[in-house]
């Protein structure tokens, strides 16, 4: 069971050979002007014309970018609604980088929805971005009809320690914020030099898509990730997903310790006995990249029910 520490991999990757930037590339057509949306603390962007109403929001460390394959596949027969966490993208000087990010995150969703006259959506979230649409559904629900949360928990504190509270991982949490600040500089020489090769099996398991999400968590914003991370740490949502009544299914990696991960995602969501909990195997932390089979597959299932 592996979680994504963006600042851990960007200061592993500090002495990594020079190598140009990859390019990341999207083998969907760009959206128009009109489908594109900036706020405070996100950008949206609409693609496909028919279809349930999907939102996409990515994990720590990734832009919306993280969603092209899905959106690719998927935008012919939903509309799709991607999220950009505005620094994730390697974007300087935003309110991210301030105390308030998942709740401007949230916030400004909320307002985008609105402004787009767009009804309840089925919203799908990795790694923090899982995080994000649990706190959307509980102070947004009648803008939620369903939730799609990929390799996520209710609160990341329980990694660290199984007796993990929000007061006991306070410490850890401030010397994680600190540490990224104060190796941000080194972060962006990193980034922009690039990485050639992401390591296989850390955040996926084939080379491809490894080197890509090496290269997004190396580009973001260390400040914006800083701050993201002390948030994450510091938001416990076990106890508050029992006020969650829409369908929700969970996605998580099964490989390596299947027990350890089945026990700790089962206490974690256990306050909500509702959770459709679902092993998938053959995967690394980006399970939509990964399997991206098992992940429309679970789509399809939710949106059914």
């Amino acid at each position: 069971m592996r979680f994504f520490a963006p600042a851990a991999l960007a200061l592993s990757c500090l002495l990594a050979s020079p190598s140009p930037l990859l390019a990341q590339t999207s083998s969907h057509a760009a959206p128009s002007d009109a489908a594109q949306r900036q706020y405070p603390h996100i950008r949206t962007t609409l693609h496909g014309a028919n279809g349930p109403l999907i939102i996409l929001i990515p994990g720590m460390s990734t832009p919306g970018a993280v969603w092209d394959d899905s959106v690719t596949r998927l935008s012919p027969s939903h509309r799709l609604l991607v999220v950009e966490v505005r620094g994730f993208d390697g974007e300087r000087g935003t309110v991210n980088e301030a105390a308030g990010l998942i709740e401007g995150i949230v916030t400004d969703l909320s307002t985008d929805l609105r402004a787009r006259n767009l009804g309840p959506a089925t919203i799908v979230g990795h790694s923090f971005g899982g995080l994000v649409a649990m706190h959307f559904a509980l102070s947004h629900a009648d803008q939620t009809n369903r939730l799609l949360i990929v390799d996520a928990l209710p609160f990341f504190g329980t990694v660290i320690r199984p007796d993990a509270s929000v007061e006991n991982i306070a410490p850890q949490a401030s010397r994680m914020h600190d540490g990224i600040i104060a190796n941000a500089d080194a972060m962006r020489a990193a980034g922009a030099r690039g990485v050639a090769q992401g390591v296989v099996g850390q955040w996926s398991v084939g080379q491809d898509n490894a080197t890509r999400i090496a290269n997004w968590a190396m580009r973001a914003e260390p400040n914006v990730v800083a701050q993201a991370m002390m948030e994450d740490m510091q938001s416990d949502l076990r106890p508050d997903i029992a006020r969650i009544h829409v369908p929700m299914t969970v996605l998580y990696q099964a490989e390596g310790n299947p027990e350890l991960a089945r026990a700790r995602y089962s206490a974690d969501y256990a306050a909500n006995p509702a959770v459709h909990l679902v092993p998938v195997t053959r995967t690394a932390h980006f399970i939509m990249l990964d399997r991206p089979d098992a992940f429309d597959a679970e789509l399809a299932a939710i949106l059914a029910r």
